[in-house]
């Protein structure tokens, strides 16, 4: 009965020692294959993001290309209606000012105008998208500073857009509205218009 026993123990042992192994081995090749999907994975995400990053890049560009011309388009349509209005002799330009004090950046003194006529005194701002309310109320800094630097009011405040985020789209009306900014938002079934 004990050699029996001993016999059993024996093979039992040997079978628990092979199991052994065998989950030893699998753990290692189960190792192994988990550093070649991670490597390999890591590739790929490296391969997406250099792939993200040149899509960006051209988005970049082709935005900057976008707000170049649809500034030209803003300024050649507002000198059409100016002269319409009586004004012959009208240049809206984009101009940059001095701000010495710091008023509209606390970090720069340079203000850059999109849309700017001395007489009629016209200030305006031409943006893609506003996703973020400071684009608006760095503009309305830049209607104070300037209107403060020329001595008077504008005649027209302008805010030209594609479009406005909807989380901050009745903020921005109302901020435009109570500055007597004229919003013109050309991504809405029709064009919206907010003056005082």
């Amino acid at each position: 009965m004990d050699e029996r026993f001993e016999e059993s123990k024996r093979r039992f042992d040997a079978m628990q020692k092979q199991i052994d192994e065998h989950i030893e081995e699998s753990k290692r090749r189960f190792e192994a294959m988990q550093k070649q999907i991670d490597e390999r994975f890591d590739a790929i995400q490296k391969q997406i993001d250099r792939r993200f990053d040149l899509v960006f890049k051209r988005f970049d560009e082709l935005s900057i290309a976008l707000g170049h011309d649809f500034e030209e388009f803003n300024s050649y349509w507002l000198e059409t209606f100016l002269v319409e209005q009586g004004y012959p002799k009208v240049a809206i330009e984009k101009r940059h000012f001095v701000d010495l004090h710091y008023r509209v950046f606390p970090g720069s003194k340079d203000v850059e105008i999109d849309l700017f006529n001395e007489d009629p005194f016209v200030i305006g701002e031409v943006t893609a998208f506003v996703r973020s309310i400071d684009k608006i109320t760095v503009f309305l800094r830049k209607i104070e500073f300037l209107e403060a630097e020329m001595g008077e009011p504008a005649k027209y405040k302008l805010f030209i857009t594609y479009g406005i985020a909807p989380a901050i789209r009745e903020e921005a009306m109302r901020l435009l509205e109570n500055a007597g900014v004229k919003l013109i938002a050309l991504r809405q079934r029709h064009v919206e218009e907010y003056s005082e």
